[in-house]
Protein backbone atom coordinates (compact mmCIF):
# COMPACT_ATOMS: atom_id res chain seq x y z
CA UNK A 1 0.00 0.00 0.00
CA UNK A 2 3.16 2.42 -0.18
CA UNK A 3 2.76 3.17 3.49
CA UNK A 4 -0.76 4.69 2.64
CA UNK A 5 -2.54 2.83 5.55
CA UNK A 6 -0.50 4.84 7.91
CA UNK A 7 -1.26 8.36 6.02
CA UNK A 8 -2.61 11.68 7.40
CA UNK A 9 -5.31 13.98 6.83
CA UNK A 10 -2.34 16.37 6.23
CA UNK A 11 -0.85 14.45 3.11
CA UNK A 12 -3.88 14.39 1.44
CA UNK A 13 -4.24 17.84 1.92
CA UNK A 14 -1.03 18.91 0.58
CA UNK A 15 -1.04 17.00 -2.40
CA UNK A 16 2.01 14.95 -0.99
CA UNK A 17 -0.21 11.74 -2.19
CA UNK A 18 -1.95 12.90 -5.10
CA UNK A 19 0.05 9.78 -7.04
CA UNK A 20 -1.75 7.40 -5.41
CA UNK A 21 -4.66 9.02 -4.46
CA UNK A 22 -5.79 11.82 -7.05
CA UNK A 23 -9.24 11.67 -6.88
CA UNK A 24 -9.07 11.84 -2.42
CA UNK A 25 -6.55 14.73 -2.83
CA UNK A 26 -8.30 16.61 -5.12
CA UNK A 27 -11.87 16.16 -3.47
CA UNK A 28 -10.70 17.03 -0.28
CA UNK A 29 -8.90 20.38 -1.61
CA UNK A 30 -12.17 20.87 -3.19
CA UNK A 31 -14.41 20.32 -0.09
CA UNK A 32 -11.97 23.08 2.19
CA UNK A 33 -11.67 25.71 -1.23
CA UNK A 34 -13.79 27.83 1.42
CA UNK A 35 -11.64 28.07 4.81
CA UNK A 36 -10.47 31.44 3.64
CA UNK A 37 -10.46 33.51 0.33
CA UNK A 38 -6.82 32.70 -0.50
CA UNK A 39 -7.87 29.14 -0.80
CA UNK A 40 -11.26 30.06 -2.18
CA UNK A 41 -9.58 32.20 -5.20
CA UNK A 42 -6.52 29.23 -6.21
CA UNK A 43 -8.82 26.58 -6.23
CA UNK A 44 -11.71 28.70 -8.50
CA UNK A 45 -8.47 29.79 -11.26
CA UNK A 46 -7.05 25.95 -10.85
CA UNK A 47 -10.35 24.67 -11.59
CA UNK A 48 -11.21 27.44 -14.02
CA UNK A 49 -7.93 26.22 -15.75
CA UNK A 50 -8.63 22.57 -16.13
CA UNK A 51 -12.01 23.31 -17.79
CA UNK A 52 -10.91 26.20 -19.89
CA UNK A 53 -7.75 23.28 -21.45
CA UNK A 54 -10.78 21.12 -21.92
CA UNK A 55 -13.04 23.42 -24.25
CA UNK A 56 -9.85 24.99 -25.56
CA UNK A 57 -9.80 21.28 -27.14
CA UNK A 58 -12.34 20.99 -29.46
CA UNK A 59 -12.86 25.12 -31.57
CA UNK A 60 -14.99 23.19 -34.83
CA UNK A 61 -17.25 22.32 -31.57
CA UNK A 62 -17.41 25.85 -30.50
CA UNK A 63 -16.84 28.17 -32.86
CA UNK A 64 -20.66 29.33 -33.20
CA UNK A 65 -21.38 29.27 -29.56
CA UNK A 66 -22.59 32.37 -27.79
CA UNK A 67 -21.45 33.80 -24.13
CA UNK A 68 -24.28 31.74 -22.14
CA UNK A 69 -23.50 28.39 -24.11
CA UNK A 70 -20.06 28.54 -23.13
CA UNK A 71 -20.11 30.24 -19.56
CA UNK A 72 -23.13 27.64 -19.26
CA UNK A 73 -20.19 25.01 -19.44
CA UNK A 74 -18.21 26.29 -17.52
CA UNK A 75 -20.85 26.37 -14.50
CA UNK A 76 -21.90 23.21 -15.13
CA UNK A 77 -18.27 21.82 -14.82
CA UNK A 78 -17.82 23.72 -11.57
CA UNK A 79 -20.93 22.19 -10.06
CA UNK A 80 -19.75 18.50 -10.71
CA UNK A 81 -16.33 19.50 -8.76
CA UNK A 82 -18.72 20.34 -5.78
CA UNK A 83 -18.07 24.27 -6.56
CA UNK A 84 -21.48 26.05 -6.42
CA UNK A 85 -20.93 27.73 -9.47
CA UNK A 86 -24.49 29.94 -10.81
CA UNK A 87 -25.33 31.23 -14.32
CA UNK A 88 -26.94 34.70 -14.15
CA UNK A 89 -27.59 35.45 -10.21
CA UNK A 90 -28.06 38.59 -9.35
CA UNK A 91 -26.07 40.79 -8.30
CA UNK A 92 -26.99 44.26 -9.05
CA UNK A 93 -27.52 42.86 -12.57
CA UNK A 94 -27.37 39.59 -14.00
CA UNK A 95 -23.89 38.40 -13.60
CA UNK A 96 -22.38 36.18 -16.16
CA UNK A 97 -20.31 33.93 -13.89
CA UNK A 98 -20.41 33.28 -9.88
CA UNK A 99 -19.16 31.39 -7.05
CA UNK A 100 -20.31 32.41 -3.40
CA UNK A 101 -19.25 30.39 -0.39
CA UNK A 102 -22.07 30.97 2.12
CA UNK A 103 -21.47 34.48 1.71
CA UNK A 104 -18.62 34.45 2.84
CA UNK A 105 -16.16 35.19 0.12
CA UNK A 106 -17.75 35.98 -3.20
CA UNK A 107 -15.82 35.57 -6.89
CA UNK A 108 -17.71 37.46 -9.52
CA UNK A 109 -16.51 36.73 -13.62
CA UNK A 110 -18.11 39.01 -16.80
CA UNK A 111 -18.08 36.94 -20.28
CA UNK A 112 -17.80 38.96 -23.52
CA UNK A 113 -16.88 37.42 -27.16
CA UNK A 114 -13.88 39.10 -28.58
CA UNK A 115 -16.75 40.91 -31.23
CA UNK A 116 -14.95 44.64 -29.99
CA UNK A 117 -12.19 45.88 -27.73
CA UNK A 118 -15.23 48.47 -26.75
CA UNK A 119 -17.64 45.62 -26.20
CA UNK A 120 -14.84 43.64 -24.00
CA UNK A 121 -14.83 47.07 -22.13
CA UNK A 122 -18.52 46.70 -21.65
CA UNK A 123 -17.63 43.67 -19.91
CA UNK A 124 -15.48 45.57 -17.91
CA UNK A 125 -17.44 48.07 -16.83
CA UNK A 126 -20.62 45.80 -15.90
CA UNK A 127 -18.19 44.19 -13.57
CA UNK A 128 -16.07 46.69 -11.81
CA UNK A 129 -18.68 49.04 -11.42
CA UNK A 130 -22.16 47.06 -11.23
CA UNK A 131 -21.61 43.63 -9.82
CA UNK A 132 -19.16 43.89 -7.27
CA UNK A 133 -18.58 45.57 -4.25
CA UNK A 134 -15.33 45.61 -3.03
CA UNK A 135 -15.94 44.88 -0.06
CA UNK A 136 -13.31 42.19 1.85
CA UNK A 137 -15.48 39.22 0.85
CA UNK A 138 -15.29 40.08 -3.03
CA UNK A 139 -12.00 41.93 -3.51
CA UNK A 140 -10.91 39.53 -7.03
CA UNK A 141 -13.21 39.25 -10.00
CA UNK A 142 -12.67 37.71 -13.78
CA UNK A 143 -13.23 38.94 -17.30
CA UNK A 144 -13.51 36.10 -19.51
CA UNK A 145 -12.72 36.96 -22.94
CA UNK A 146 -13.89 34.28 -25.68
CA UNK A 147 -12.01 34.24 -28.41
CA UNK A 148 -14.15 33.34 -31.52
CA UNK A 149 -12.50 35.53 -33.93
CA UNK A 150 -9.29 35.57 -33.42
CA UNK A 151 -6.57 33.67 -31.17
CA UNK A 152 -6.63 34.27 -27.84
CA UNK A 153 -2.90 35.67 -27.72
CA UNK A 154 -3.97 38.53 -30.65
CA UNK A 155 -7.06 39.26 -28.83
CA UNK A 156 -5.20 39.67 -25.12
CA UNK A 157 -2.46 42.07 -26.36
CA UNK A 158 -5.16 44.20 -28.23
CA UNK A 159 -7.32 44.19 -25.57
CA UNK A 160 -4.51 45.05 -22.61
CA UNK A 161 -3.06 48.00 -25.58
CA UNK A 162 -6.51 49.32 -25.89
CA UNK A 163 -7.32 49.50 -21.54
CA UNK A 164 -3.73 51.05 -21.10
CA UNK A 165 -4.46 53.38 -23.84
CA UNK A 166 -7.86 54.44 -22.98
CA UNK A 167 -6.44 54.69 -19.31
CA UNK A 168 -3.18 56.89 -19.75
CA UNK A 169 -6.43 59.51 -21.90
CA UNK A 170 -8.93 59.32 -19.00
CA UNK A 171 -7.21 58.10 -15.95
CA UNK A 172 -10.89 56.42 -15.08
CA UNK A 173 -9.88 53.74 -12.77
CA UNK A 174 -6.16 54.73 -12.15
CA UNK A 175 -5.46 50.89 -12.97
CA UNK A 176 -2.09 49.01 -13.01
CA UNK A 177 -0.77 46.39 -14.77
CA UNK A 178 0.82 43.92 -12.60
CA UNK A 179 2.09 42.09 -15.81
CA UNK A 180 4.04 44.53 -17.87
CA UNK A 181 4.86 43.54 -20.57
CA UNK A 182 2.65 40.66 -21.31
CA UNK A 183 4.82 36.99 -21.60
CA UNK A 184 5.22 35.46 -24.41
CA UNK A 185 2.01 32.98 -25.42
CA UNK A 186 0.50 34.66 -22.13
CA UNK A 187 -3.42 33.54 -22.06
CA UNK A 188 -4.33 35.89 -18.96
CA UNK A 189 -2.94 39.26 -17.10
CA UNK A 190 -4.00 40.96 -13.86
CA UNK A 191 -4.62 44.77 -13.34
CA UNK A 192 -5.47 46.32 -10.09
CA UNK A 193 -7.21 49.45 -9.27
CA UNK A 194 -8.55 51.51 -6.49
CA UNK A 195 -13.44 50.35 -6.48
CA UNK A 196 -14.79 53.09 -6.86
CA UNK A 197 -17.47 53.07 -4.74
CA UNK A 198 -15.59 50.78 -1.65
CA UNK A 199 -12.28 52.73 -2.17
CA UNK A 200 -10.48 49.24 -1.81
CA UNK A 201 -8.29 47.78 -4.09
CA UNK A 202 -9.67 45.35 -6.48
CA UNK A 203 -8.25 43.20 -8.27
CA UNK A 204 -9.35 41.41 -12.06
CA UNK A 205 -7.81 38.41 -13.96
CA UNK A 206 -8.50 39.13 -17.81
CA UNK A 207 -8.46 35.79 -19.45
CA UNK A 208 -9.41 34.09 -23.10
CA UNK A 209 -11.22 30.78 -23.48
CA UNK A 210 -9.94 30.33 -27.60
CA UNK A 211 -13.52 29.18 -29.51
CA UNK A 212 -11.38 30.16 -32.97
CA UNK A 213 -11.41 27.11 -35.33
CA UNK A 214 -8.54 27.65 -37.70
CA UNK A 215 -8.32 24.36 -39.74
CA UNK A 216 -8.01 24.45 -42.91
CA UNK A 217 -8.05 20.98 -44.76
CA UNK A 218 -10.76 19.76 -47.18
CA UNK A 219 -12.56 17.69 -44.54
CA UNK A 220 -12.74 20.75 -41.95
CA UNK A 221 -13.83 23.21 -44.49
CA UNK A 222 -17.40 20.99 -45.18
CA UNK A 223 -17.34 20.49 -41.68
CA UNK A 224 -17.43 24.50 -40.91
CA UNK A 225 -20.41 24.29 -43.27
CA UNK A 226 -23.60 24.63 -40.92
CA UNK A 227 -25.56 21.69 -40.84
CA UNK A 228 -29.28 23.62 -40.67
CA UNK A 229 -30.81 26.58 -41.77
CA UNK A 230 -30.67 29.95 -39.48
CA UNK A 231 -30.36 33.39 -40.24
CA UNK A 232 -27.16 34.13 -38.59
CA UNK A 233 -24.86 31.06 -40.29
CA UNK A 234 -26.45 30.09 -43.25
CA UNK A 235 -26.72 31.72 -46.83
Amino acid sequence: MNGLEQMTLEQVENGSLNLWLPNCTLGLQRDLYGRDYDSFINCIYETLDLIISRIDMHPHLRARDSEDRTTLEMVNAFRFTGILAEQDAYYNGNCDFSINFRDNFVWLGEAKLDNSNTHIMEGFRQLVDRYVTGSKVQKEGALLIYCRLSNPTEVLQKWRDYLLQKETEESEYSIRFLEDPLEEGARYFYTVHRHKSSGQLFKVKHLTVSLHDVASDKSAKTRKNCSHSCLKCCK
